[in-house]
């Protein structure tokens, strides 16, 4: 059985960072850290997590996040809520990923 993360959504702000402009590109990477740690205890082993960055820092803007292990995948929705804060939600369940069934030739 898998493991939800531990909270639905998990509010997260970037240490340091609260009184200047934070970048796009630093929401993203702060997200992939933040998922492939709270998803690194699940079974599964370890978790490829990728984000596009948003198109802009403004409040109310969301980015996504998939997170790929080698039996399943997980989507997250990123919504910016502040200069220096955003949430982050898994979107419905985690979708099992099939293996290749081989093709025997000969």
């Amino acid at each position: 059985m898998r493991r939800p993360i531990a909270t639905a959504a998990l509010v997260v702000g970037l240490a340091g960072l609260a009184g200047c402009s934070v970048k796009a590109d630093e929401f993203v990477s702060d997200a992939q850290k933040l998922l492939a740690e709270q998803l690194g205890g699940d079974p599964g082993g370890t978790w490829a997590v990728t984000c596009r960055a948003p198109v802009d820092t403004k409040a109310g803007t969301t980015f996504a996040c998939t997170a790929v292990s080698a039996d399943e995948q997980r989507t997250f929705t990123g919504r910016i809520m502040s200069r220096a804060k955003y949430v982050l939600t898994q979107d419905g369940p985690a979708t099992p990923l099939q293996a290749a069934t081989p093709t025997t030739v000969g």
